[in-house]
């Protein structure tokens, strides 16, 4: 909110003293003008009444005749020889052509007396004081309504941003799928649409999702049953192809296995087990000497392990499903080494399983997390896999609030990351 209060605010105190300035600046030309000519007319009047009766008296009575005019006023009223001032051309021309001058840093007003060396001087004025007094008067009253702008707009922007908060909060609720939360705005609430329009959107989100799932349970079901029969039907035939037909019919209750798992996975949101410690170093060891079991002699295996701690946080059974899922697929293509490891930084902990494989092509990258999906050469029915290790993979990272990153290997090979937040 403070961004958003502070970039609003800007904008309309910049507004606010622009438009300010405009009519300052128009305001200060006309009260310039009237007061110049206001005041010019007036000491042009009184200058040259003086001046008359000056002129009629000798020299050296101007002071005493100044003294017996007795003017009732904030200012003086002297006599100055022409060399008491220092004025520019402009000023010497002025003066001779018998008009009034303004000394702004004496703030006096000075007129040449006719036919001699010296000079009637009016002020310092105290009006002209008051004037500039008054500007830092204005500056601190125009200071004040800026300040004072902040009331509103701050009235006016936190319930907005409120709202908003709370759209974001359900957005982000949503987005780890806990499908029950709603904004639930006032009536009144400036933003009230679009928190009619996410709850809509949540509903129907939710409806889809639970229509799937239902889909998924209905599918597994009905195709179970005929396959409980055929292996029964099986058990009561024998002939040679016993074998093939029940390792098709095994290979088909194993990939809807895997299409529920990955169905349930994607529907379930974050658990306290996300966030639960376990033995780290224990669990890499148990995962890597079963997937040892069924490999090769050939393969050399290397774990390393690089945490400051033999506790590591996350779902231990989802992980051990991810790991495994990377050690199947990095056996069917290694050649001679597999490297898994697990470190950690500031942040995050990253679960490494490299080999020295054919790699994955660049292209191709982006489309290896996506179900059923294989690879046109290094991928075949005949290297097992249904194409969905790896979704699932990328759905159990999703679910720790992590990603799954995929470059090449110091060894040649593919390297694959988890990595997620600690």
């Amino acid at each position: 909110m403070r961004r958003v209060f502070i970039q609003f605010y800007l904008i309309l105190v910049g507004f606010f003293v622009a438009v300010i300035v405009c009519l300052g600046l128009f305001y200060k030309k006309a009260i310039d003008d009237v007061s110049e000519n206001y005041l010019g007319d007036l000491l042009t009047t009184v200058l040259t009444l003086i001046e008359q009766d000056l002129q009629n008296r000798p020299q050296e009575e101007w002071p005493l005749i100044l003294k017996n005019f007795h003017l009732d006023t904030d200012f003086d009223l002297d006599i100055d020889p022409l060399s008491a001032y220092e004025l520019d051309k402009d000023s010497w021309d002025a003066l001779s052509r018998g008009q009034i001058v303004y000394l702004p840093t004496e703030q006096t007003y000075i007129e040449q007396i006719k036919n001699s060396n010296y000079l009637l001087s009016v002020g310092p004025i105290s009006y002209s004081y008051f004037l500039k007094q008054l500007r830092w008067v204005d500056l601190v009253m125009l200071f004040g309504v800026i300040l004072s702008l902040s009331i509103p707009v701050y009235a006016w922007l936190r319930p907005l941003w409120r709202d908003l908060r709370s759209i974001e909060t359900a957005a982000k609720q949503i987005g780890t799928g806990q499908m029950d939360a709603r904004v639930q705005l006032a009536e009144n609430s400036t933003v009230y649409p679009i928190g009619q329009a996410f709850d809509s959107m949540a509903d129907n989100i939710k409806i889809l999702m639970e229509q799937q799932e239902t889909l998924m349970q209905d599918i597994a079901h009905e195709i179970r049953t005929p396959l409980a029969r055929l292996r029964y039907r099986l058990a009561l035939i024998s002939n040679t192809d016993d074998t093939t037909l029940d390792h098709d019919v095994t290979e088909i209750e194993h990939l809807i296995d895997e299409l529920l798992f990955k169905a349930k996975v994607d529907a379930q949101a974050p658990t306290q087990n996300i966030n639960q410690p376990f033995n780290a170093e224990t669990w890499l060891n148990h995962c890597v000497n079963q997937a040892q079991i069924t490999t090769s002699s050939d393969i050399q295996w290397t774990v390393h392990f690089a945490l400051g701690t033999s506790l590591c946080r996350g779902d231990e059974h989802l992980l051990t499903r991810a790991l495994t899922n990377l050690l199947n697929n990095a056996k069917r293509f290694a050649q001679h080494q597999i490297v898994v490891s697990l470190t950690e930084s500031t942040q995050h902990y990253r679960l490494s399983v490299a080999d020295d494989g054919v790699g994955i092509p660049e292209e191709q990258v982006h489309n290896i997390f996506q179900p059923f999906y294989r690879l046109d050469q290094s991928r075949s029915r005949q290297t097992g896999g249904y194409g969905l290790g790896l979704a699932i993979v990328s759905s159990i990272a999703k679910l720790h609030h992590g990603s799954v990153q995929v470059t090449r290997s110091e060894l040649g090979g593919a390297l694959f990351s988890i990595v997620w937040p600690k």
